[in-house]
């Protein structure tokens, strides 16, 4: 077959194609009918995917799951002397499916923004190395956030003392000291938080808004997005992960689990000076051999103890269910 004749076939076999296209009907976009997108901002050329949140009605074998849930929450929104409001998200994430309760209601971060706070770290490591080996000396400015821990770190920064940012970000994170949380925002890089911020879509406190507040759904974006190593490197991601597998605080998710399964998590209490309301969250990854799941609970109430129970319980059920489907 001469030159000719292979370049006639190529161009009419492409034409053929191109008519097949327009005649032949394509099957339906599931992802792009049922998809929501979350991409980076501050690039000029390109859009980068951090997560791709696909709805939970396409995924059916869910429901009697969520059932088993909601019966919980309405139970524990009857005991409103004590727990108040409960939501909480569930995602598979191994193939997305994905499930809430009360998913979009809003409650104080608290604690729980002490991860972002370690991503923005990371994040300029990731081209500054060195910035983790950069020390600070904690001195009491009187600038500490009035808030009450109830959940008391083991341990905390000493004043006068020199701390690195890499030990910093590690009693921030494992003892959730909030020293070392206000140690590190006060010398952070703005320009980066405002980013990372603006990147998740979270306000950052000014006078307008002198509190961020966050859904189960929304906050839950870090740990998927830190699991998929789509934000940070996979060196950091793997980090950040590492740390939260440490957290001292076993009264939540974890206490509903079996004593062998490792979680990557991070929990925060919210109670104002001379407020009785509280409020008290816990949020992480379950590594279920070969089926890890993330599970996020935010609660509101006046008991902290019953709060911690409450999360306990919403972990059992959550885990039971999925040993029984992957037993």
């Amino acid at each position: 077959m001469n030159l000719f004749l292979k370049y006639f076939f190529a161009i009419l076999a492409f034409g053929v194609g191109l008519l097949m296209g327009k005649f032949v009907e394509k099957p339906p976009s599931f992802l792009a009918a049922h998809s929501t997108e979350v991409r980076e901002s501050g690039y000029k050329f390109i859009n980068p995917l951090l997560e791709c949140e696909s709805s939970e009605k396409y995924f059916t074998e869910l429901t009697p799951f969520k059932d088993k849930l909601l019966s919980y929450a309405k139970k524990i929104n009857q005991d409103s002397d004590k727990v108040n409001f409960l939501s909480l998200y569930f995602r598979d994430l191994n193939n997305g499916p994905w499930f809430g309760v009360n998913e979009e209601e809003v409650f104080s971060p608290a604690s729980l923004l002490k991860v972002p706070i370690m991503i923005v770290y990371f994040k300029v490591a990731e081209t500054h190395p060195e910035i983790l080996q950069k020390t600070y000396v904690f001195e009491d400015d009187g600038m500490l956030p009035a808030v009450e821990q109830s959940v008391s770190p083991s341990q905390v920064l000493e004043i006068g003392k020199a701390y690195s940012v890499d030990d910093l970000i590690h009693r921030m994170i494992i003892y959730s000291d909030n020293r070392a949380q206000h140690l590190l925002v006060k010398n952070m890089d703005l320009d980066t938080l405002k980013k990372v911020y603006g990147d998740f879509e979270l306000n950052i406190p000014d006078k307008e808004k002198p509190e961020t507040l966050v859904t189960v759904k929304d906050y839950a974006s870090f740990f998927r997005i830190l699991f998929n190593s789509s934000y940070l490197s996979k060196t950091y991601s793997e980090k950040a992960l590492n740390l939260l597998s440490q957290v001292e605080y076993k009264d939540g998710l974890v206490a509903g689990l079996p004593s062998n399964m490792v979680v990557a998590h991070k929990f925060g209490e919210r109670q104002k000076l001379g407020d009785s309301a509280r409020q008290l969250h816990d949020c992480g990854i379950v590594y279920y051999p070969q089926h890890p799941y993330l599970i996020c609970v935010m609660t509101r109430g006046n008991n902290n103890q019953k709060l911690s129970e409450t999360i306990k319980e919403a972990s059992r059920l959550v885990y039971e269910e999925v040993d029984n489907q992957y037993r």
